[in-house]
């Protein structure tokens, strides 16, 4: 459960507390909710760049937070988006060349 992986944090370090961010985001995102995810995700790449299934997964959620703000008219949300996009391809440039 997602309150046992957080708690599985406390005893981590490094890469396997970003293994167990991305454990989390992934829980929250078949739960339904994007912005638990979303943040658990961002840990998860902050601590260990990767492009694995939180990545893969994160994109998507900022491609459809993207696609409601463009659909809103929302412009100051939209570049928020299209930035952290951006940044996942940067990521995947970094994981690519061996950049950590």
């Amino acid at each position: 459960t997602i309150s046992l992986k957080k708690e599985a944090l406390n005893q981590a370090a490094g890469e396997e507390q970003a293994n167990i961010h991305e454990e989390i985001g992934l829980a929250f995102f078949e739960l339904g909710d994007d912005d638990q995810a979303m943040a658990s995700f961002e840990k998860s790449i902050q601590l260990k760049k990767s492009v694995g299934a939180g990545y893969k997964t994160l994109l998507k959620l900022y491609n459809k937070k993207r696609a409601e703000a463009a659909k809103a008219n929302d412009d100051k949300s939209l570049q928020v988006y299209l930035s952290k996009m951006d940044h996942m391809m940067q990521v995947s440039k970094d994981v690519t060349r061996g950049v950590r």
